[in-house]
């Protein structure tokens, strides 16, 4: 069965997707190579998909943050900084151990952590199928791909974003049994981890609920990474009537202080 996104993206409520100036910008950077060559550092892009616009210092953090609760990845950051081959993206250096450097952009360290996170509550990602809802341009799926070899990984989002993604991802030769969904054409299926980085905070109440419908109760565990603190608790109320266990966590480390992000971590007890 597939089935069509029903709701709003916060970001142009009541704009079609069409002519939203971010998501032609996504389909001119897959369709122009010169474009493409510097994609993640435009402002028309790095403002809406992940950090990489942020003060610089928050490679710093993540990476620190890395170092100290999971130094165990810093064994796979050669490989990891393959992830800035492309789309020139702003890069910060920080000295992560043993006196060695590397150069990360805020957005790839960010990940790095998550990837942490994900390990530390699931264990091994081998072998299961994964799906990423609102992926950006497949930087998690990269990083977990450097450890992990997944039985599917797929990519929900609209259709020049996927455009995006797919073309960005086909640079790598290690990314493998993928399957990208836009939100006109979405595959309903059993999935083993849902992953969502702010996407789901981003719809109204009908969007939001569709991906609880159609993707987060056809999986065994997701971590989700919210924003919304206006509804949090209709949030996780709506979190736990899908999963048998939810555990919130502040979502850090943060630049500031006060950020009231959280973290949702869902699992079924059959998983």
């Amino acid at each position: 069965m597939t089935v069509s996104f029903k709701g709003k993206w916060g970001l142009t409520p009541g704009v079609n997707p069409e002519e939203s100036t971010y998501f032609n910008f996504c389909k001119l950077s897959a369709e122009d190579e010169s474009v493409f060559e510097n994609f993640r550092r435009d402002r028309m892009y790095n403002q809406i998909v992940g950090c990489d616009s942020h003060d610089p210092k928050t490679a710093i953090m993540f990476l620190h943050y890395v170092r100290d609760t999971y130094p165990h990845l810093i064994d796979y950051f050669d490989l990891f900084v393959d992830n800035e081959i492309y789309g020139t993206p702003y890069k910060h250096t920080t000295v992560a151990a043993g006196g060695k450097t590397w150069t990360f952009s805020n957005n790839t360290a960010r990940h790095i952590k998550v990837l942490g996170d994900l390990i530390k509550e699931f264990g091994s990602l081998d072998k299961l199928n994964i799906v990423e809802i609102g992926p950006g341009y497949g930087t998690q799926a990269k990083l977990i791909s450097c450890l992990y070899k997944w039985k599917s990984y797929s990519f929900i989002d609209n259709k020049y974003p996927i455009k995006l993604l797919k073309k960005y991802l086909s640079k790598f030769k290690d990314i493998h049994n993928t399957f990208f969904y836009s939100t006109e054409n979405i595959k309903v299926k059993n999935y083993d981890l849902v992953i969502a980085d702010s996407s789901l905070s981003e719809l109204d109440d009908v969007g939001f609920d569709f991906y609880m419908k159609h993707v987060l109760s056809k999986s065994k565990n997701c971590y989700c990474t919210m924003n919304d603190v206006y509804r949090k608790t209709e949030t996780i109320k709506k979190f736990e009537r899908v999963f048998d266990k939810i555990q919130i966590i502040p979502d850090r480390p943060a630049m500031n202080p006060n950020n009231a992000c959280y973290i949702i971590i869902g699992k079924n007890d059959a998983a």
